[in-house]
């Protein structure tokens, strides 16, 4: 009777056995029905975000830390839960080409493994040799680059130097020169631009405008002011304007004409054709040109003096 009831005993206790296991077996059991990787073509070192829905009847669990591979890391890994089934989402970075299998993972009731991952090459299929990796390289037209922010930096530091020492003195000269020019430069201007529109004036205002600009002109050569001078005055003022620019005696003569014809248009509105007002203002750019030359030859006359005396 007692060998009975302890074989009895035993028969049961297998039985129970043999039913958990089952259980655990069934509860165990998984099914990959859908994969996916993003991007789907990757290389060493890219991220790849791989996405697996797994059904199954067991209750998963993210293990509390994330086995790593030999070949790469995993840098997270995530269980997105469903009816009968969730999402296993991992996010992996390889180091090495080829077919790389993943650790298995350890989710609690559920055991994942034989995982894969593809892995290209960036050398073509059959070139394997590694070569070694090429130095800080410079960007093209870097050294020109260079040269001229050199050179541009050397010139202003020159400049600066230049114009602090010697170079003042040589400014204050072209300063000089430029000022002097300028009376001679605006009446050209006028005269030129006065032949271009003589269409426009009245024979009173051509030669009001002709005497006011040479009035300008003579005030700065002159050491006089001769804005308010009558062509009278003017006529007077001649052979001293040739002094002043070095000029020979009469280089200004021919102003005379110019003056004397400025007066009757002007007072006793005589009427000149435009043919001689044209030779008028021919005769007023030849005579001024002439006392300009002169002037710049006594200049330079001038200045070699100077030099040959501080020798």
């Amino acid at each position: 009777m007692n060998a009975a009831s302890a074989a009895a005993r035993s028969l049961a206790a297998g039985a129970v056995l043999l039913l958990a296991s089952a259980t655990l077996a069934a509860q165990s059991a998984y099914v990959i029905v859908d994969s996916v990787r993003l991007p789907a073509e990757s290389y060493v070192g890219d991220h790849v975000e791989l996405r697996y829905t797994v059904r199954t009847q067991a209750d998963p669990a993210a293990p509390e830390q994330v086995p790593q591979p030999r070949w790469g890391e995993i840098t997270s890994l995530r269980i997105v839960p469903a009816a009968g089934q969730f999402d296993l989402r991992m996010t992996v970075v390889p180091y090495e080409p080829g077919t790389l299998t993943l650790p298995n993972i350890d989710l609690g009731e559920l055991r994942i493994d034989g995982l894969n991952l593809l892995v290209s090459s960036i050398l073509p299929e059959d070139d394997v040799s590694l070569r070694p990796a090429h130095g800080p390289q410079r960007l093209p037209g870097t050294r020109a680059s260079m040269l001229l922010a050199a050179f541009a930096a050397s010139l202003a530091i020159a400049v600066t130097l230049y114009l602090s020492g010697p170079g003042r003195k040589h400014l204050r000269v072209l300063a000089h020169r430029y000022r002097a020019r300028l009376p001679y430069r605006r009446l050209i201007s006028y005269l030129q631009a006065l032949g271009r529109d003589i269409s426009r004036y009245s024979v009173r205002e051509f030669y009001i405008g002709l005497v006011e600009h040479l009035q300008a002109f003579m005030s700065n050569r002159v050491s006089r002011e001769c804005r308010a001078a009558t062509s009278t005055e003017l006529i007077a003022l001649l052979p001293e304007l040739e002094t002043a620019c070095g000029a020979a005696p009469g280089t200004a003569s021919a102003l005379v004409e110019v003056l004397e014809a400025a007066d009757e248009a002007k007072f006793a509105r005589r009427s000149v054709r435009r043919k001689k007002r044209t030779g008028h203002l021919d005769v007023v750019t030849q005579v001024v040109t002439s006392l300009e030359s002169c002037r710049r030859r006594a200049g330079r006359t001038s200045r070699r003096r100077r030099l040959r005396v501080g020798a």
